[in-house]
C-alpha cells in the first residue's frame, strides 16, 4: 500500500495550454538567440525560460510582483511545462530582474518586434493592416525626478519611459503612469509591435512616429510586405503632414467647421450604400489640406441610438440649468434700458440649443413709506427682464444629423492595399487592439499591477505583458480555427454550444487538472488526472505538444516525435 510520502501532485490546470503555445511559437528559442546566457557558468535558467515563467505567471490569474514567482510556480510541473531539471526556486527575483535588465539593454521595442514579426510570418498571422492604439497603465510606487531624468537618457533605442502624471485613460489621475503603444494585425489580433512611453506622452505624436518606426523595421525584414497603418483620429494630423511615406487609414477629427458642416448635411445629400449590421456608407474622393484622399462617411444606427439617448439626457440637464440661470437673471434690476438689453443679449449669446423670448419691464421706485402721492415723480426707474426659454428645434435637428456619423480617410488612392469599400471593415478591426489593452488591464489576470521602482524594468515588463497577450491571442485563434475546421463546439459560460469561445472560458474549464506522481519501489509513474472528455477534446485541438504535456500520447508516439526532432 502506498503512503503519503510516495504520492504527490502538482497543478497543471490551463498552464499546459499556455506552455504548449509558448513552445509552438518558439518564444524561448527566439529570446535565447537575442540575449543568450551561459548555463555552464552557473545560470540555472536561460533568458527565454525566465520569460516563459513570467508568461505562465501572467496568464495564471495572479499578479506580476517578482517575489511571488517562486511561490506561484512551486506546485507547477516545470519539467513538463518548460524543461526537465527546472525548479521553482530557480525563479528568484534576482534572476528575473536580471532578465528584465537584459531585455531593456537589448532594446525593448526592437527585441519584441524581432520576436513577433517572424512568428507572425511563420504562422500566417500577418494581416494587410497594422492597427495601432495607446493605453495607460497606472503604477503604485514613488518615482523621483532624478530617476526620470536618468531614465530618459539610459537607452540607445527609444528613451526609457518616464513615470509621471498624464492624461489617465484608466481614470486614475492621482497615480503616475506609463503609456503602452501597441499594434495588432490579422484575424488573431496578433500583437506585432509595442513601445513603452512616458506617462505624459501625446497620442498625436506617438502614433504617427510609431508608424514610421514600424514601417522602417518591416521594410528591413525579409519577405516584407507593405502594410496599411490604421489608428484613431489622434494620428490624422501628422499622417496628413507626412502622407507620402506610409499608407494610412484614420478617423478624421471633427475639429473644423468644414468637417462638422459635412456631417450635418441632410441624408439626401449623400449617396448611401447599405453595408449591413446597421451601417451605411458614402465614399467620396477629395483633396483636403492639399492631400488627395478617399473619405468614407459612415452612419451607424446603433451609434445614432446611443448618442441621441445621451444627448437627450444632456439637454434635459441643460433645461434645468438654464431655467435656474434665467430665474436669477429676471431677479436682477438694471439702471437703464440699454444695460438691460445688453444683459439679455449676453444671456442669449450663451445659448446653443435654446432660444429666449423676452421683454424688458420698467418699474417706478419711490423713496419713503406708503403709497406715493398723485402726480409724484418716481425717485428712480429700474428695469428687469421677463423671459421664456424654449429649445431651438431647428438647431437641434441640424446637430442631430451628426449623431452616429463619422468620417474615415485614407491616402491609399491607388488601391495598393485597400479598396474604398473596405475602409469601414478595416477600421473596425481596431477593436482587436482595444480588446488587447482590455486583456492586459483585466483584473482577472492582474498583469497591469506594475509595482517596480526601476523605470528600465517597467519598460521591459511591458514587453513581457505584450508577450502574454501574444500567447493568449494566438491560443484563442488556434482553438477557434480548429473548432470550425473540425465542426466541433464547446459550451460557453451559459452552457450554450459555441465554436467561438474565449480562451478565458477555456482556462476556467481546466481548473483542477493535476499531475499525480507515484514514486515507490514497485511503481514509478506520472499520471495526469481529472481529464474529462471535454478537456481531452480541447487538448487534442491544441495539437501535439499540448497532448504530450497532458499525457495523452503513448510511449511509441513520444519516441517517434523525439526521433523526428
Amino acid at each position: 500500500m502506498l503512503d503519503s510520502n510516495q504520492v504527490s501532485s502538482q497543478s497543471i490546470d490551463h498552464m499546459g495550454l499556455v506552455a504548449a503555445t509558448i513552445h509552438d511559437l518558439g518564444i524561448i528559442q527566439a529570446i535565447d538567440k537575442l540575449i543568450p546566457v551561459s548555463t555552464q557558468k552557473g545560470a540555472r535558467l536561460t533568458m527565454g525560460e525566465r520569460v516563459a515563467g513570467m508568461i505562465l505567471n501572467g496568464l495564471g490569474f495572479i499578479d506580476t510582483r517578482l517575489y511571488l514567482f517562486a511561490e506561484f510556480l512551486s506546485d507547477k510541473p516545470l519539467d513538463v511545462l518548460i524543461r526537465k531539471g527546472i525548479e521553482a526556486e530557480d525563479f528568484t527575483d534576482d534572476a528575473l530582474g536580471r532578465c528584465l535588465d537584459a531585455i531593456h539593454a537589448e532594446g525593448v521595442e526592437t527585441m519584441f518586434s524581432s520576436i513577433a514579426y517572424p512568428i507572425a510570418l511563420q504562422h500566417g498571422l500577418m494581416g494587410s493592416a497594422s492597427h495601432m492604439d495607446t493605453s495607460t497603465l497606472s503604477l503604485h510606487g514613488v518615482y523621483s525626478e532624478s530617476q526620470a531624468k536618468d531614465a530618459e537618457s539610459s537607452s540607445d533605442n527609444l528613451p526609457t519611459p518616464v513615470v509621471n502624471h498624464g492624461h489617465s485613460k484608466a481614470k486614475r489621475p492621482d497615480l503616475k503612469q506609463v503609456v503602452l503603444n501597441m499594434a495588432t494585425t490579422g484575424a488573431a489580433g496578433f500583437p506585432i509591435w509595442m513601445e513603452a512611453h512616458s506617462g505624459n506622452a501625446s497620442d498625436q505624436v506617438v502614433l504617427h512616429e510609431s508608424f514610421q518606426r514600424m514601417d522602417t523595421f518591416v521594410k528591413s525584414m525579409k519577405h516584407a510586405s507593405k502594410l496599411l497603418y490604421v489608428a484613431d483620429s489622434a494620428a490624422y494630423s501628422n499622417c496628413i503632414k507626412q502622407t507620402g511615406k506610409i499608407l494610412w487609414l484614420s478617423r478624421v477629427p471633427e475639429r473644423t467647421r468644414y468637417i462638422t458642416d459635412l456631417l450635418e448635411m441632410p441624408d439626401a445629400h449623400y449617396q448611401w450604400e447599405e453595408t449591413g449590421n446597421g451601417y451605411k456608407t458614402c465614399i467620396i474622393g477629395c483633396t483636403y489640406q492639399e492631400v488627395k484622399q478617399y473619405w468614407c462617411i459612415v452612419s451607424s444606427k446603433q451609434a445614432y441610438k446611443r448618442e441621441t439617448q445621451t444627448f437627450e439626457k444632456q439637454l434635459s440637464k441643460l433645461d434645468v440649468s438654464l431655467e435656474s440661470a434665467l430665474w436669477h437673471l429676471t431677479c436682477q434690476e438694471f439702471g437703464c434700458h440699454t444695460d438691460t438689453e445688453v444683459a439679455a443679449q449676453a444671456f442669449i449669446k450663451k445659448l446653443k440649443y435654446h432660444e429666449m423670448e423676452y421683454e424688458i419691464i420698467s418699474k417706478e421706485n419711490y423713496v419713503g413709506k406708503g403709497r406715493p402721492k398723485k402726480n409724484a415723480k418716481p425717485d428712480r426707474i429700474s428695469f428687469s427682464i421677463k423671459g421664456k426659454l424654449m429649445r431651438n428645434e431647428a438647431v437641434i435637428a441640424i446637430h442631430m444629423r451628426r449623431k452616429g456619423r463619422f468620417i474615415l480617410a485614407t491616402n491609399d488612392i491607388n488601391h495598393e492595399i485597400i479598396q474604398p469599400s473596405d475602409m469601414l471593415p478595416s477600421y473596425k478591426e481596431q477593436a482587436k487592439t482595444e480588446s488587447g489593452f482590455a486583456f492586459i488591464k483585466n483584473d482577472d489576470f492582474q498583469i497591469s499591477s506594475v509595482c517596480l521602482k526601476n523605470p528600465e524594468r517597467i519598460a521591459a515588463l511591458l514587453m513581457v505583458m505584450t508577450l502574454c497577450l501574444m500567447v493568449y491571442s494566438v491560443a484563442q485563434h488556434k482553438l477557434r480555427k480548429a473548432l470550425k475546421a473540425a465542426e466541433k463546439t464547446i459550451p460557453d459560460n451559459k452552457g450554450k454550444e459555441t465554436d467561438n469561445p474565449t480562451l478565458a472560458r477555456v482556462f476556467r474549464l481546466f481548473i483542477g487538472i493535476q499531475l499525480l506522481m507515484i514514486l515507490s519501489p514497485e511503481i514509478q509513474q506520472n499520471i495526469v488526472i481529472n481529464l474529462t472528455p471535454l478537456r481531452i477534446k480541447i487538448i487534442e485541438l491544441f495539437g501535439y505538444k499540448a497532448m504530450e504535456i497532458y499525457g495523452l500520447l503513448t510511449k511509441t508516439e513520444l519516441n517517434m516525435n523525439k526521433s523526428a526532432g
